[in-house]
């Protein structure tokens, strides 16, 4: 969570300090709407589902099913700044959960189940090392790859999606006529 909040404000902070005058082209995919809005909700409510609130093969199966419908979403719209990346962190992580049987974490007993779909990293993870191993200094939340790749295409996303108000800003300033 705090991976997502620390990106999301990076990514408004950039685009507020650097981002103006920088637009691209208005005919972009930015001024188009979201194809196929309703996979992300479903995913993002299957994958709710499937880490809390079903438990045992069932709910690493809705969490999966929830990744790959929110992965499927962002690169229906891989046009859109960052979207790529989070689709490539989804699929990172179900791929993970999926070979491992759930999410392996640093700092947990080896083979310990944990809330949801994690349980302790163990050798007999194949890909421990895509698990949740990277444990940050402040807040001491563990994250994976995965999830750094989700974070960062989050934090371009939003970059990219206050584009608009300063294009507009940067297109009224430039309707003004300039003396010679």
């Amino acid at each position: 969570m705090l991976v997502a909040l620390v990106a999301v404000t990076g990514g408004a902070l950039a685009r507020w300090l650097f981002g103006r005058g920088h637009g691209s082209d208005p005919s972009d995919a930015s001024a188009r709407g979201w194809r196929w809005a309703a996979l992300l909700v479903a995913g993002a409510l299957m994958t709710g589902l499937g880490s809390r609130a079903i438990g045992g093969v069932a709910g690493v199966t809705v969490l999966e099913a929830g990744y790959v419908l929110a992965a499927i979403f962002a690169v229906a719209n891989w046009r859109r700044a960052g979207l790529l990346l989070i689709a490539l962190g989804l699929a990172a992580n179900a791929t993970v959960i999926a070979v491992d049987d759930g999410m392996p974490v640093r700092g947990i007993a080896p083979g310990l189940p944990a809330a949801g779909h994690h349980h302790g990293l163990s050798r007999r993870d194949p890909l421990g090392a895509l698990g949740d191993a990277m444990v940050l200094p402040v807040g001491h939340e563990t994250i994976s790859p995965g999830d750094v790749l989700v974070a960062l295409g989050g934090s371009v996303l939003v970059f990219g999606w206050l584009e608009p108000l300063y294009r507009r800003r940067g297109a009224e300033a430039r309707t003004t006529p300039v003396r010679e």
